[in-house]
């Protein structure tokens, strides 16, 4: 059955291994830390590799060499196959097995930290290792098996990526509990207050602007953060407004439904890789459990 592979030389898996890290690493330079005796010994390895498979590994790009597109492939099957090893390595030895998931910052606060405790009691074994991510991000790593699922809005599901639905992400308007027991604001009076918002000018920072113009108004601007778990720790000491998830809505801080939030809800998905479903087993298990825990 596997004959053809072992017929000639130049497979290997340390060969396979330097490939993943030059591929994690983006170069062969970058991989070797500059060492010239690593990278030449890296250089060697994946030739030889290419000249096995009988397809070039890698290219030249300016002064440095990065991995072509049958390289790339190559990598995000090597991981998925030196991953699988350790898991089962792991798993016989009574070890941990390492479960990776890419999110968001505000998903994974909101919606995978809440749920930490029974993960932990659905996945005994297994090591839940989180990676905070942009949707882009988490397509490319999946593909290229660097994390095993992920937790996205995506409106198309790339080829070779399938999903489950969790939940639909809600915004709405939050203000601090010092403000509500006072008085608990309409929408339209907390667009009177500062503005607690991310660093940027995002589409959901262009339609405050544009609602509260429409209402003769023009928020102050009272701090600007980086995210939005740092955007709900900054309203808690300021009266102020901000919008955030409808998950927000925890300890000091109070949401407040605005109509003109409708248009930014979206679905989220636990997404992950077709292939590497069906050649590791205990991902199935996985996935269910991550979605009974995460979905709401």
């Amino acid at each position: 059955m596997y004959e053809e592979l072992f017929s000639r030389r130049g497979l290997s898996l340390d060969r396979v291994k330097t490939l993943c890290i030059v591929a994690e690493c983006g170069g062969i330079a970058k991989a070797a830390d500059g060492d010239p005796v690593r990278q030449s010994q890296f250089s060697r390895q994946l030739r030889e590799l290419g000249e096995f498979f009988e397809v070039d590994l890698t290219r030249r790009r300016g002064k440095g060499v990065e991995l072509t597109m049958a390289g790339k492939e190559l990598a995000a099957l090597g991981r998925e196959v030196l991953e699988a090893l350790g898991d089962f390595r792991r798993g016989v030895q009574g070890g941990e097995k390492n479960l990776r998931l890419g999110a968001g910052e505000s998903l994974i606060q909101w919606q995978v930290l809440p749920q930490l405790k029974r993960l932990r009691k659905d996945l005994p074994g297994v090591l839940l290792s989180m990676s905070n991510l942009r949707a882009k991000e988490i397509i490319n790593q999946l593909a290229e098996a660097q994390i095993d699922f992920g937790l996205a809005s995506l409106v198309e599901l790339p080829a070779g990526l399938a999903g489950a639905r969790l939940g639909l992400l809600r915004y709405r308007i939050f203000v601090s509990t010092a403000i509500v027991t006072r008085k608990k604001p309409t929408w339209k009076e907390a667009l009177k207050l500062p503005l607690v918002g991310l660093e940027g000018e995002g589409r959901l920072a262009q339609k405050i602007s544009q609602v509260a113009a429409r209402l003769g108004l023009k928020p102050e601007i009272a701090v600007r953060c980086s995210s939005l778990p740092g955007v709900a720790t900054a309203l808690k000491e300021i009266d102020g407004f901000a919008i955030l998830p409808e998950a927000a809505a925890q300890g000091g801080l109070v949401a407040i439904e605005a109509p003109f939030l409708r248009e930014f809800e979206r679905e989220v998905h636990l997404v992950w890789s077709v292939r590497r479903l069906a050649i590791r087993d205990e991902m199935v298990r996985w996935r269910q459990k991550l979605v009974n825990a995460l979905a709401w």
